[in-house]
């Protein structure tokens, strides 16, 4: 018999399913989500001949975000750090799944984000991948915006290490995806701020240089200098080359080029007006 969302929801809050879970009981929800999540998958793997149609695909992900949706309101006895973690795996293998995403496309991202944002508000390096999946694939900047600014409630400057690369995102996110060149100045100032707590040379240098842009951009919100600047930072951290050549095409239309380095990195060539 397969237990329906909201069904198990009901059974896993019960007092006595909570007293059994209390020595065991992130082990029996990993089993129950895995179980879940990998459902499809496992289907798809029975017949690898199978061409999986469009409507399988979308039937697919919209049985994965309703577990998403349960994920957000699981009790977690304590391990939701690790149920987070999990749930931004299986995040990967949504981005990486090329077949499904072409037929879906990534609106799911940020149903993946809210329950590992929602569990683990510290997860630094969950961030970046929340502001390219959720504003570059997605569409949904303004979503992946919100999620940033809940979860940097619960963060210092040096808790956790080096968080203010989320404010450093977010101002990216809110610069090149929404247009709000000032929200993007009040957060690099922040992410300066919060740079200018280490003592490390690279980190004081990475503080200096996001004040430079906050002033650019108070002095010019529509400085072209500082976009190319910012998609070029976005292009360093791209997951995949897919990713790579997307940032490569924005970055050409704002009239600037990119080469390759000899040790395999990018370089960034300004228009020649500028």
């Amino acid at each position: 018999m397969l237990l329906t969302s909201s069904v198990l929801l009901t059974w896993l809050r019960s007092p006595a399913v909570r007293q059994c879970f209390a020595t065991g009981g992130a082990i029996a929800l990993g089993v129950i989500a895995v179980i879940s999540l990998q459902r499809p998958r496992l289907a798809r793997l029975v017949d690898t001949e199978t061409v999986i149609s469009s409507a399988e695909y979308q039937r697919q992900a919209e049985q994965t975000r309703l577990n998403l949706q349960l994920l957000q309101n699981i009790p977690t006895f304590g391990f939701s750090n690790l149920l987070a973690d999990w749930i931004f795996l299986r995040y990967l293998q949504y981005f990486g799944d090329d077949e499904a995403r072409a037929a879906t496309g990534y609106a799911l991202t940020i149903d993946y984000f809210r329950p590992i944002i929602g569990n683990d508000p510290r997860f630094r390096d969950a961030y970046l991948f929340l502001a390219t999946g959720g504003s570059l694939y997605a569409a949904q900047p303004q979503a992946a915006d919100e999620l940033m600014a809940w979860g940097l409630q619960f963060m210092q400057p040096q808790q956790p290490p080096y968080s203010y690369w989320v404010w450093e995102n977010r101002g990216v996110n809110q610069l090149l995806f929404l247009d709000e060149a000032k929200a993007a100045q009040s957060s690099f100032e922040q992410a300066a701020a919060w740079a200018a707590t280490y003592q490390e040379a690279d980190t004081q240098v990475a503080a200096a240089n996001l004040r430079q842009t906050a002033e650019f951009l108070e002095r010019d919100p529509e400085n072209t200098l500082v976009r190319l600047a910012a998609w070029f930072g976005v292009l360093r951290n791209a997951p995949d080359e897919t990713t790579q050549e997307r940032v490569i095409r924005e970055i050409e239309a704002l009239g600037g080029r990119v080469e390759r380095s000899p040790d395999g990195g990018f370089q960034l060539v300004l228009p020649d007006s500028e």
